[in-house]
This record gives C-alpha cells, structure tokens and sequence, in this order.
C-alpha cells in the first residue's frame, strides 16, 4: 500500500481487533505534690514542689513520607483472568487511568488498561492479537492524556510496526498497515497527544546495516509520518535532501492544539526544521540558516512545545572560526527568535558548562540539564534547572546537597516536567565520608510550580512502597500525579506506584 503526501488524505487501513473485556498527640500530665491541710494549725508544712521535668534539644521536624501506593505488583489478575508475571512499562493518562505492557506466561507480553475505579482490564494479549505482531517485543508504550495509547512490536529493520489503542480498539498504523515499505522500514521516534493524534519517523528506502559488537546500526532514508485515527499522512518537501541516518535522529515536538514539528537532519540549504498543518508543510528553520543574535546554525534538535508554539531546541552554532568547535546552546525559539539558557563553554564561577540537554517546556519555563566540569579537579556534575526569559534557577545539583536537607545529590535521574512546571525527577542520596560513600535513600520528589517540594516515593518507606533499590518514572500528568516502576532486589520484582504532588 503507498502513502499519499502532504494534502492528500487517505483512509488508515488498520487492523481492528476485539478486546478481551471482560496528632495523635501523647500529652503528660503531671501530678502537682502538696500536703493536705486540716483545720488544725499543727497541721505538718506543705511539701515543696516537684523539680520541673528535664527537657531535651528540640527535636527535629519529621520527614515527610511518601504520597505514592502500589497499583500493581506481581501476581494481580486482570478482570478476564491474564496474570501479570513482570512490569515491563506503564503510562499514565490526565484522569489517572493507567496503561501497562505485561509480560506473562510463556515470555508474550500483553499491553493492560487500568481503569481510574481501579478495574484492570487486557486490550491485546496471544488471545486477541494477530499472528504477525510479535508479543515478545511488544514496547515503547505511551499514553495521551485523553486515555489513548501508542506502542511498539518488532526486532528492527522490516519486523517493527506501531500500534495505536483508541478505546479499547487496537490498530497498526505502521509496519504491516498504514506507512508501509518502502518508506517506512525501520521506527524512530514517536509521539501521541489528546484524541490519539500520533506523529512517528520512520526509515525506509535502501538501507545499510553495519554491525560492531552487539551494537546494530540501520542507516535508511528519513520519513516523516502524522496519524489522526482516520488518516496517515506522509510528510515530505521538495527540499528535503537527507542522509541515510538512523530513523532516531529525527525528532518530533507536538501539543494539544494541533501543533506538530520534526527537525530532521540536513545537507546544505535543505530543511531541518519542518512544521506541518494538516495539509501543508511548512519550513521553519534551514540547514546554515541564520539565527538572530547567535549566527549561522549547524545543527538543531528540537525537544518541546508549548501552547504557545514556542520551541525547546537544543542546537549548534558555527564559530567564526572554522577550526574551533562548534557552540551548543539550549533555549526557546518561537520561529524568529532564540531566547539562550545556556551555552556550551560558558563560565559559572569556577566551572564551565561542558554539555546541555533539554527535556521538556511547563508553566511559561524550561526545564534542562547542564553539566558542569569544575575547574579545580575537573569533575563533571549535573544540574537539573529551569530557564525562562528571566535567568535560570537550580532544582538540585550533583555533588551539593538535596535543597533544605544535609544529605548529598549523588545523581539526578527521570527527569519530567506537566504544563503547569511541576517537574518530577528522582535522586540517589546519603553520605560521604573518607574513601566511603553510603548511600541512604533513593528518592522521587515533585518540584510544584510553586516551588515547594514534595516527596512522592522513598526507599526509606518500604512498609508503604516495598522495597525499593530503583525508581524510573514513566508518567506525569498535569494534575501533578506521578507514575513510576519501582525495582525491588530483583530486577524481576517490579510494582507501580502512583503518588500525588498536590
């Protein structure tokens, strides 16, 4: 089946599939010694007072305990009978409902839908699925906040295929249906916003498959796909000239009001910054463009994008001088012009930034990671920091200690951000001493928008969470609840937990 490009629509000719559906304040009272009196005057005197009690240091306030409760472990059964024997991954919806790829009996994965009241429910297991998808890779879920959901089967070049859950109806919108050889070969990148609209890049044409090690490398032609539901579109421009690249390298930025933006690496004047409308592609940035301010541009990936259409990006800039390196910088670019958080080489009292990542845009700010080389002993640390028009602050740091606590930032790690700039990230704290290091506690935290910081699972409360030796987070919705798959001694031994920061 071929793809129709830009304004020409096509019916999804998806496969449809029914769904298995089957304080407590302790006070002390202290008695008051005093002799009786009688009317006598020989009555004996009164005895003294008792000594007041000894009062000790204040005592310290106590910490704050973990908001999140399992949802799922091992061993739960689903409403028509699939038990759960690993978590594999898991996502999270803005109702609260939840989606979850299983494995079970035998290594076939299935993908499970939680309801907000609770009820767990298969969408696609070995009893409803099609002979050609699979199970065994089934991966890559993700979740829009409208409930919908996307995911990933398939080995790589020629066996992947992308699957979409509207509802409980399951359809492959790539792979065997929908974007098809020969320009879609291989997956990159995907993305699902509300109503199930889902952007995806792909490879396709001749492709050159090197090998070193156990690391496989598939260099095809780049392809750019949008699915409504109803419709595959393919991207493309009359300028494109592409590189067989690895479909990964290109990215993809879209929002709920229909927004949607690919940046795809380029040769000479080509695109690499694309938008597209429904109907029309539109070129936003071109390879050795110039960007205001800053010069001409040698490469850019874009990251986020806000209601406002405006752009996280991390890119490079040209120096004057061909022999020097190329600059990187992180920042927002609303078509026109780029507002810099950060540059690479840049000095911050006596370290200098070596390398910078963007993760998402929230509340009117970026969130990004800089990693810093101090000067005095050359080690590399990372901050997690929030940009915006005004300056930038610090969540936390490697190396310093966890805001408003004594405890040591040993690493920063699942880092999120909601549209309204709550960020979720999860830290591994404790101690250092001469030649040893202790680690106390592994730690998800919620930074509010406001500012304050709420612990949403801790290591340090197994009887509530379990045990916990690893904490990855895998969603975040705007009402600041947070979904994380927590590994207990086994890499086997999984639950989710689902925490709230407001």
């Amino acid at each position: 089946m071929s793809l129709h490009t830009q304004t020409e629509r096509k019916p999804l000719r998806a496969r449809h599939w029914p769904t298995a559906i089957v304080v407590c304040a302790l006070a002390t009272t202290l008695g008051c010694g005093g002799g009786g009196g009688g009317g006598s005057n020989d009555a004996p005197p009164t005895s003294p007072p008792p000594a007041p009690a000894p009062v000790g240091p204040p005592t310290e306030e106590p910490r704050v305990t973990s908001t999140a409760r399992r949802v799922l472990q091992n061993g739960d059964l689903t409403s028509d009978g699939f038990t759960v024997e690993n978590i594999e991954d898991a996502a999270l919806a803005r109702d609260g409902s939840l989606a979850v790829i299983s494995a079970g009996r035998g290594g076939l994965r299935a993908v499970l839908r939680r309801d907000a009241d609770g009820t767990l429910r298969t969408i696609l297991d070995r009893n409803n699925a099609p002979d050609d998808i699979d199970l065994a890779t089934l991966s890559r879920l993700r979740m829009a906040p409208t409930g919908e959901m996307a995911f990933r089967s398939g080995r790589g070049l020629d066996s992947d295929q992308l699957h979409l859950a509207l509802a409980d109806d399951v359809q492959t919108i790539a792979g065997q249906a929908g974007a098809v050889a020969p320009d879609f070969r291989i997956l990159g990148n995907f993305r699902i916003v509300s109503n199930g609209r889902v952007a995806f890049t792909g490879g396709g044409g001749e492709c050159e498959v090197s090998a070193s090690g156990d690391t496989v490398r598939d260099l095809c032609t780049i392809s750019l796909f949008l699915a409504d539901g109803t419709d595959v579109f393919s991207i493309s421009h009359e300028d494109f000239e592409l590189d067989r690249r690895q479909a990964n390298d290109a990215q993809i930025a879209m929002n709920d009001d229909g927004g949607l933006f690919y940046s795809v690496p380029g040769r000479r004047t080509s695109p690499v910054v694309v938008g597209f409308d429904g109907s029309e592609t539109q070129v936003l940035l071109r390879n050795n463009g110039e960007i205001q301010d800053f010069g001409s541009l040698a490469r850019i990936d874009i990251v986020d994008l806000d209601a406002e259409g405006r752009l996280l990006v991390e890119l490079g800039i040209r120096p004057e001088d061909p022999e020097d390196p190329v600059l990187d910088y992180v920042g927002l670019f609303d078509g026109e012009q780029l507002t810099d958080f950060a540059g690479e080489g840049s000095i911050e009292g006596e370290a200098s930034v070596f390398s910078l990542r963007g993760i998402g845009l929230g509340g009117g700010r970026a969130l990004f990671e800089a990693t810093l080389i101090a000067a005095s002993n050359e080690r590399e640390y990372a901050c997690l920091r929030l940009g915006d028009a005004d300056g930038t602050i610090d969540i936390a740091c490697e190396g310093a200690s966890f805001p408003g606590e004594e405890l040591e930032v040993f690493s920063i790690g699942g880092t999120r951000i909601n549209s309204r700039g709550d960020v979720l990230f999860v830290t591994t704290l404790g101690t250092r001493g001469t030649g040893t290091t202790r680690v106390e506690e592994i730690r998800a935290s919620v930074r509010r928008s406001d500012g304050k910081l709420i612990t949403v699972a801790s290591s340090l409360d197994s009887l509530q969470v379990g045990t916990i030796t690893e904490l990855t987070t895998v969603g975040f919705n705007d009402d600041g609840q947070a979904l994380l798959i927590s590994e207990g001694s086994r890499a086997s031994d999984r639950a989710l937990l689902l925490g709230s920061s407001r």
